[in-house]
Order: structure tokens, then C-alpha cells, then sequence
């Protein structure tokens, strides 16, 4: 969330969306913010069927605007 007062009153604005699981770490470059997180209990189990490992972490990448 990020807040600004413009004057009158104190605005507040979503940076990112609705992220699934737990974030991990994040960071701000430039005009992006990079998200890292992790499913919940860690286990991705679409891709167990798949044979892909269970074990992911994505990445979310956000413009600032």
C-alpha cells in the first residue's frame, strides 16, 4: 500500500495485487516492483501430476505507475 496526501486528505493506493501464498522478499528498481513468493505450505500440486517439482517460487513483477 502506498498513502499521499493530496491537500485534503490522505489517499491510499494498492502497489500490487492480490499475490497467492507468501511473499518471500521484494524489492523496487527503477519503476518495477519485483515480488518473490512462495505457494501455500510451499507446494505447487498442479505440477506434481505434470512430474515438474513441487517446490516453486514465483516471481511477480508490478510497474509503478
Amino acid at each position: 500500500m502506498s498513502y499521499g496526501f493530496n491537500g485534503i486528505s490522505v489517499e491510499e493506493n494498492a502497489l500490487v495485487g492480490a499475490i497467492p501464498g507468501n511473499i518471500i522478499d521484494y524489492t523496487i528498481y527503477k519503476d518495477r516492483i519485483y515480488v518473490l513468493s512462495r505457494p501455500i505450505l510451499g507446494l505447487n500440486l498442479s505440477g506434481v501430476l505434470k512430474g515438474d517439482n513441487p517446490l516453486t517460487t514465483n516471481l511477480f513483477v508490478y510497474k509503478l505507475l
